[in-house]
């Protein structure tokens, strides 16, 4: 088995944290969990540069600026085929993988799949990050109203 540990970032609900600690528990891997809560800045770019992987499992989250972050530091991502915003951000196969997180085995084996391979992780350090500059989304959101006012 490889060594591992596992840094789970923000503050869900207390309820929430319960259930993960439990089922960590009952999977004895509650010794490779870090509960880091909240952070911002320096610390959560620490995060960012320091993880092997992001893994967004969200069933529910439509566009998880979290994914950007990743992104921008430069780390590969496994995203849920459930947040559109993977489909802008991760390019499948290259600096990511984009699965269904209601299939635990084949979201499990992306997870693998990316940290068993250095060319995510490479490819994820060159990923194009203009298009989501403030400058490039502001000049694509005024195009989009225009071309909507344009074909009322």
């Amino acid at each position: 088995k490889a060594d591992w540990q596992l840094h789970i970032v923000g503050n869900g609900s207390q309820q929430e944290k319960v259930i993960l600690q439990k089922a960590a528990e009952t999977a004895n891997v509650a010794d490779r969990i870090t509960w880091c809560g909240y952070k911002e800045g320096t610390d959560l770019v620490h995060e960012y540069k320091e993880a092997s992987a992001f893994v967004l499992p969200t069933r529910e989250d439509c566009f998880g600026l979290v994914l950007l972050e990743a992104l921008y530091a430069g780390t590969p991502i496994v995203a849920s085929s459930y947040a559109d915003g993977s489909y802008d951000i991760v390019e499948n196969g290259v600096n990511g993988l984009i699965e269904d997180p209601y299939q635990a085995k084949d979201f499990a084996a992306a997870i693998d799949r990316v940290l068993e391979s250095e060319v995510y992780s490479a490819e994820a350090g060159k990923t194009d990050t203009s298009k989501f500059l403030f400058c490039n989304v502001a000049k694509g959101y005024c195009d989009a109203i225009e071309y909507a006012t344009a074909h009322r």
